[in-house]
């Protein structure tokens, strides 16, 4: 244990007798940016890579020198330009040589992530070449040419968003993977119920543990019955139930018809907002609206999956035109009423009267022993109440037409 924290130790004090010896008053320069291995210096009056080169060797020579020979600090590359989103998140042009040409250096983005899809590396490749292009020497204008670039973006987006609407993306460029563990905790996990769809359509042909499994997601819970054709049942929020193998995609047309483009579009959004807001507070607003109108309609069209069948209401009236204009509000017609004939009223009848009618007293019986009264007479009948006569009910009818 005191070996590992003497290593630490050491390799922080390097680290700061660097940035001391960078920020001197000999050299001038601002760190940035500190690893634990390495730092990235902002060098003064550097207009070329040639210049930030030699003076980047010079510095590195003299923190090489304070250590006697037992720690050297090297040089590695130049980044211009650089564009750093937060620790360990970075991007830029990098010159390993002042002879060769630049190349894209990046680290933290999705560019790097496995799990993320095709299309989202593609995407953030491109906002990256537009943005880091050299700049030309016979540049009229810096202001104008970084404006250029803005809009090269958004124009760019617009372009992706309308394929989206379009459904000309292929599926490859949709696909992803995560890697496939012995054990889980949960065995709800995404890559375990891909697994499970594997080995209960194909047995024996599940990936092992270590692999990665790709996957794609369809807007409902994927259903596999055994020799009957896959359908698709509600939309859960668990992203796992809606997960399907890639080799199923294309076997079965009810998948390929109900990619969730909803999903891929929301996760786009990020890997470009996480960008364009350190680049202009301008775009970033219409970059936003533009996402969002797309996953509205988007999400309009999307068939809602209420039984084995993949049918939907929207089947009835054909194919609807997806663009990004927002179509016009129209009001429906409000139901007609008609009537079938005047109304007609019931005759009021008399309703008998609730007090009850009480009849003369019978005849007083004999008398009875010393001491007892004689039983009571036998009292008179109450009279019948006349049945009131039948009358014809009328009933009103009406009928409404939407």
């Amino acid at each position: 244990m005191a070996v590992a924290e003497s290593t630490t130790c050491s390799g922080r004090n390097a680290i700061e007798r660097a940035v001391e010896i960078a920020e001197s008053d000999e050299y001038r320069c601002e760190v940035i940016y500190g690893d634990t291995d390495s730092i990235m210096i902002r060098i003064p009056g550097a207009s070329t890579v040639e210049a930030a080169s030699s003076f980047a060797v010079r510095v590195a020579a003299s923190v090489s020198e304070s250590y006697e020979g037992k720690l050297s600090l090297v040089f590695e590359k130049v980044f211009k330009p650089y564009l750093l989103v937060k620790k360990k998140r970075y991007a830029g042009l990098k010159y390993t040589s002042p002879n060769e040409p630049p190349e894209l250096d990046y680290k933290g983005f999705e560019l790097v992530r496995r799990d993320s899809f095709p299309l989202c590396h593609e995407l953030q490749r491109t906002l990256f070449n537009i943005l880091i292009a050299p700049v030309p020497d016979d540049t009229p204008c810096l202001v104008q040419l970084a404006e250029d670039r803005r809009q090269a973006v958004v124009d760019y987006l617009s372009a992706i968003m309308q394929r989206f609407l379009d459904r000309a993306i292929a599926m490859d460029q949709l696909v992803m993977s995560k890697s496939l563990k012995r054990t889980y905790n949960n065995p709800n996990v995404i890559q375990h119920k891909v697994n499970m769809q594997i080995k209960q359509v194909t047995p024996g042909r599940e990936f092992p543990p270590g692999d990665r499994v790709p996957f794609i997601i369809v807007n409902g819970d994927v259903i596999f019955q055994k020799n009957r054709v896959p359908v698709l049942r509600g939309r859960s929020t668990n992203i796992a139930n809606r997960a399907v193998f890639f080799d199923f995609v294309g076997q079965h047309l009810i998948f390929t018809e109900n990619v969730d483009w909803t999903y891929y579009v929301e996760r786009l959004r990020p890997a470009v907002v996480q960008i364009m807001e350190y680049v202009s507070h301008e775009k970033i607003k219409e970059i936003t609206q533009l996402f969002l109108t797309t996953s509205d309609v988007l999400r309009r069209s999307m068939r809602t999956f209420s039984d084995c069948s993949h049918r939907d209401i929207d089947s009835f009236f054909g194919p609807a035109d997806h663009k990004l204009q927002e179509a016009p509000v129209v009001f429906a017609d409000p139901p007609l009423r008609i009537d079938l004939g005047p109304e007609k009223k019931l005759p009021k009848r008399k309703l008998p009267s609730r007090s009850k009618a009480k009849g003369p007293a019978g005849p007083a019986g004999p008398a009875g022993p010393a001491g007892l009264a004689g039983p009571a007479g036998p009292a008179a009948k109450k009279p019948r109440m006349a049945a009131a006569p039948s009358a014809p009910v009328f009933k009103k009818l009406s009928a409404f037409f939407c």
